[in-house]
Protein backbone atom coordinates (compact mmCIF):
# COMPACT_ATOMS: atom_id res chain seq x y z
CA UNK A 1 0.00 0.00 0.00
CA UNK A 2 1.27 3.50 -0.92
CA UNK A 3 0.31 6.90 1.03
CA UNK A 4 0.94 9.72 -0.47
CA UNK A 5 0.63 13.46 1.86
CA UNK A 6 0.93 16.92 0.13
CA UNK A 7 3.26 19.22 2.04
CA UNK A 8 4.32 22.24 1.08
CA UNK A 9 8.22 22.42 0.43
CA UNK A 10 9.23 24.48 3.76
CA UNK A 11 7.18 22.26 5.22
CA UNK A 12 8.39 18.47 4.73
CA UNK A 13 12.32 20.25 5.09
CA UNK A 14 10.15 21.10 8.72
CA UNK A 15 8.63 17.23 8.99
CA UNK A 16 12.48 15.83 8.04
CA UNK A 17 15.01 17.88 10.35
CA UNK A 18 15.43 19.18 13.80
CA UNK A 19 12.65 21.82 14.34
CA UNK A 20 14.31 25.23 14.13
CA UNK A 21 17.73 23.99 12.69
CA UNK A 22 17.09 24.68 8.76
CA UNK A 23 18.88 27.40 7.16
CA UNK A 24 17.80 28.18 3.61
CA UNK A 25 20.87 29.19 1.04
CA UNK A 26 20.25 31.03 -2.30
CA UNK A 27 17.00 32.06 -0.96
CA UNK A 28 16.82 35.22 -3.84
CA UNK A 29 17.53 32.59 -6.24
CA UNK A 30 15.75 33.16 -9.75
CA UNK A 31 15.28 30.85 -13.00
CA UNK A 32 16.06 32.79 -15.98
CA UNK A 33 15.23 32.66 -19.68
CA UNK A 34 18.84 33.96 -21.44
CA UNK A 35 17.85 31.87 -24.30
CA UNK A 36 14.80 33.43 -25.05
CA UNK A 37 13.42 29.53 -25.27
CA UNK A 38 9.74 29.17 -27.16
CA UNK A 39 7.90 26.32 -26.90
CA UNK A 40 3.93 25.65 -26.99
CA UNK A 41 4.37 29.09 -24.09
CA UNK A 42 7.41 31.16 -23.55
CA UNK A 43 9.20 30.03 -20.80
CA UNK A 44 9.22 33.29 -19.20
CA UNK A 45 5.33 32.81 -18.93
CA UNK A 46 6.00 28.53 -17.79
CA UNK A 47 7.98 29.83 -14.75
CA UNK A 48 5.53 33.02 -14.32
CA UNK A 49 2.78 29.81 -14.00
CA UNK A 50 4.95 27.44 -11.67
CA UNK A 51 5.50 30.70 -9.24
CA UNK A 52 2.36 31.40 -8.57
CA UNK A 53 1.11 27.52 -8.69
CA UNK A 54 3.95 26.57 -6.00
CA UNK A 55 4.19 29.78 -3.94
CA UNK A 56 8.19 29.16 -4.49
CA UNK A 57 10.52 31.45 -6.71
CA UNK A 58 12.66 28.13 -8.17
CA UNK A 59 12.26 24.98 -8.47
CA UNK A 60 14.04 23.87 -5.30
CA UNK A 61 14.90 25.11 -1.95
CA UNK A 62 18.02 24.13 -0.61
CA UNK A 63 19.81 24.73 2.90
CA UNK A 64 21.65 23.03 6.01
CA UNK A 65 20.19 21.94 9.45
CA UNK A 66 20.30 18.95 11.73
CA UNK A 67 19.16 15.69 11.83
CA UNK A 68 19.06 14.15 14.93
CA UNK A 69 21.58 16.43 15.75
CA UNK A 70 23.90 15.76 12.79
CA UNK A 71 24.38 18.58 10.47
CA UNK A 72 23.05 18.15 6.81
CA UNK A 73 22.38 19.39 3.99
CA UNK A 74 18.53 19.09 2.26
CA UNK A 75 17.05 20.24 -0.90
Amino acid sequence: MRFSFKFKCLERIEHLIDEGTFVEHDEDMLSLDPLKFQGLKSYKDKLKEDQEATELKDAVISGHGELEGIKVGIA
